[in-house]
């Protein structure tokens, strides 16, 4: 499960997730054959930025599919984490705006740590996971804990 930002504005600039942060992964869960969905907040359009920032990006952008999935996210109101064995985090402004505090989110990601499933996070993706609490009370990032 790949989770992303439906904020797309930064001081009145486009914004939202960085899409090579997206791209290059996209990229190598394809080579591998893994499958992935994409989920946001609202659902629907995520917002995104460095459009143009690399060969990658370009190249998935201009495929049909990839760009559909863009317009077309899961909410994550409606996301079954059960049936994910990972959560990646792009980076991007965005998701400090829409993702740092959401509950859905962190449920999700709870529930995907406690169960010993990868949560893996890129540049200001971390910023995500800075809020959660597992069911313990402890935070997810904590000193003695690798993420």
């Amino acid at each position: 499960l790949i989770i992303a930002s439906n904020h797309g504005d930064l001081a009145g600039k486009p914004n939202g997730t960085y899409l090579p942060e997206l791209t290059h992964a996209v990229e190598v869960f394809a080579a591998e054959g893994i499958e992935y969905d994409l989920a946001s907040p609202k659902g629907g359009k995520i917002p995104g930025y460095g459009e143009d920032a690399d060969d990658v990006t370009k190249k998935l952008l201009a495929d049909a599919e990839f760009a559909a999935r863009l317009e077309s996210t899961k909410c994550l109101e409606d996301v079954d984490g059960s049936l994910y064995d990972a959560i990646f985090y792009p980076g991007g402004y965005g998701l400090l705006f829409d993702l740092s505090e959401n509950a859905t989110a962190h449920k999700l990601v709870t529930a995907a740590y406690e169960s010993q499933k990868p949560i893996a996070a890129v540049c200001h993706g971390p910023a995500a996971l800075a809020k959660i609490k597992l069911s313990d009370g402890e935070t997810l990032l904590i000193a003695d804990k690798e993420v």
